[in-house]
């Protein structure tokens, strides 16, 4: 079988741009392939589909390049994400698997083919908590990659959300984001952690109790580390 993740792989490298608007069996092709695969081999799969979709030329709105040539692979690749985080295997939080979460959502909001994959990630993301937070995270420094090619910086949590996002957090959240200001090495990073805990606290109607007066030591932190 890894031979043949192998052999198809370098079939799919070799196959001719999708005419647009023409009817490719292609596509589901791979996306049965992917549903059927044993899940110890979706790793690799998904490597390869990743790496597809990291080709050029672009097809580039904001700050998300996704391949205009392999787009058509994003209904396998989501869907091999989806097995992994519904199995919760570790693989889900690797870049590979990150990179599509960033890459779909930007995709689906100019592409109908990838809005229509029938996937959960709205639901299942925030459902597990090491993959939510790896996904926000993930979305952050991909986007001020792209943020800091136009001379500017991201230090706020909802600049990752140029396309929306699948990641979401709620009151049990606060103390995460909190701590993440004392410990996260990268300034911007505390200040996105700040703005995250700030939008959590505000959302609870600012009723956290006790926790007023540690939350504005971190934010008084938080704003002197960066002068």
């Amino acid at each position: 079988m890894p031979d043949t993740i192998s052999w198809l792989l370098s079939a799919l490298e070799k196959t001719e741009p999708k005419e647009r608007y023409s009817v490719d069996r292609l596509t589901d092709a791979v996306a049965l392939f992917v549903e059927a695969a044993p899940i110890d081999l979706l790793p690799d799969l998904l490597a390869g589909l990743a790496g597809l979709l990291d080709q050029p030329p672009f097809v580039e709105r904001g700050y998300c390049e996704v391949s205009g040539k392999f787009t058509w692979l994003m209904k396998g690749a989501a869907l091999a994400v989806e097995r992994l985080i519904r199995a919760r295997n570790p693989l889900a939080l690797h870049k590979d698997s990150l990179g599509i979460l960033y890459k779909f959502r930007a995709a689906s909001q100019w592409k109908d083919d990838v809005k229509d994959i029938k996937v959960e990630f709205a639901k299942l993301v925030p459902e597990w908590a090491a993959l939510n937070r790896a996904s926000l995270w993930y979305d952050v420094h991909t986007s001020r990659d792209g943020i800091n090619r136009k001379h500017g910086r991201l230090t706020n949590y909802w600049q990752a959300s140029v396309f929306g996002a699948f990641w979401r957090f709620a009151t049990s959240d606060f103390e995460y984001a909190s701590d993440a200001i004392g410990t996260l090495p990268d300034q911007d990073d505390k200040l996105v952690a700040l703005s995250l805990a700030f939008k959590i606290y505000v959302d609870n109607g600012r009723n956290h109790g006790d926790r007023d007066r540690p939350y504005q030591a971190l934010y008084l932190n938080a704003d002197s580390g960066g002068r």
